[in-house]
């Protein structure tokens, strides 16, 4: 049994190296029924197949696949930029974070939600959207755990209040509204 075992991985080994010589890593098809089959990293997956991201039209910059893009949902939804431009906006009117990951699918389904009804959301409120995997700094500031979490910031930064978990924008505007 050992034996086989073995040889099995000498030849999964083999191919490996055939065909990182031949130009391409390798990378397992998350096709079902397709148990061991392989694809090059460069080629388009299988239809139907589960990848980190589906619709790169979403996001912000086709390069980062990790931010959605808000640029269509005008003044009251934007991408966070700085910590100083969201407490200039908390002076004037409600700003909520939004810590987002593309890859969640609640927040997939709160963008889905900002596509069909941002021009509900009041003109007294701004939603910042947070690129989840690459704010550490400000999730150690305001405790996030986890993404699609939302936090209302005062104009100095504080934390004013803070929810998780599927929402609306109506959900979102009223959170930020029992202030």
């Amino acid at each position: 049994m050992k034996k086989i075992a073995l040889a099995a991985l000498t030849v999964l080994l083999a191919a490996g190296a055939a065909s990182a010589q031949a130009g391409g890593t390798m990378m397992k098809s998350d096709k079902p029924g397709t148990d061991g089959a392989m694809m090059k990293a460069d080629q388009a997956p299988p239809a139907g197949t589960m990848m980190k991201a589906a619709d790169p039209a979403r996001f912000a910059d086709p390069m980062d696949s990790s931010a959605y893009n808000v640029k269509p949902f005008g003044k009251q939804v934007v991408a966070f930029s700085t910590e100083a431009a969201a407490q200039a906006l908390a002076k004037q009117q409600t700003v909520v974070y939004y810590f987002a990951a593309t890859w969640c699918p609640d927040c997939q389904a709160t963008y889905r939600d900002f596509q069909a009804n941002f021009s509900k959301i009041p003109m007294n409120l701004t939603v910042v959207f947070v690129n989840y995997d690459k704010s550490p700094d400000l999730k150690k500031k305001y405790g996030i755990t986890m993404q699609h979490t939302f936090v209302v910031i005062g104009s100095q930064g504080e934390k004013k209040k803070v929810w998780s978990g599927p929402a609306t924008v109506s959900d979102i505007v009223k959170n930020a509204s029992m202030m």
